[in-house]
């Protein structure tokens, strides 16, 4: 895909809009280049995990995991943390703008029959980080 990116580029727009739903994933890892963003019809950018792991306001990272965020809100596609493993964590991302989140605090992989039962659950029986409304975005980690 990335030696003819102008033939990717086209397709992913035909198959956009017919209706598939597109993914980077593990943005911020390995070949994934910002340069594509802009000229990739794509509807979701999902972090790697390894952005995620360890993430404290304390640290570098966030400064990069909020520019994603960003960036993702700016060019009008979902952004998803995946690997999010921690209250802590969870919180964190829904402060900076996060909106999607996959990882161990919400479920661990499950069968197909499995899964379809945990999302008849009422929404009580997640963890009580996650059920909240919402959360203020925290200013403080715009600078």
């Amino acid at each position: 895909m990335l030696s003819n990116a102008d033939l990717t580029a086209s397709c992913l727009k035909e198959w956009k809009r017919l209706g598939v739903r597109i993914a980077v994933n593990h943005a911020g890892q390995n070949y994934s280049s910002l340069s594509y963003l802009s000229r990739l019809s794509i509807n979701r950018l999902k972090l790697d995990k390894s952005l995620i792991q360890g993430l404290t306001p304390a640290k570098k990272s966030i400064s990069i995991v909020h520019a994603l965020i960003s960036l993702g809100a700016q060019l009008g596609v979902e952004v998803l943390a995946e690997g999010v493993e921690t209250p802590a964590q969870f919180e964190l991302l829904t402060e900076l703008g996060c909106q999607q989140v996959q990882g161990y605090l919400l479920a661990r992989p499950a069968p197909a029959v499995q899964a379809q039962l945990a999302l008849r659950r009422p929404w009580g029986s997640l963890p009580k980080t996650v059920r909240r409304a919402g959360s203020e975005v925290a200013q403080r980690y715009a600078s």
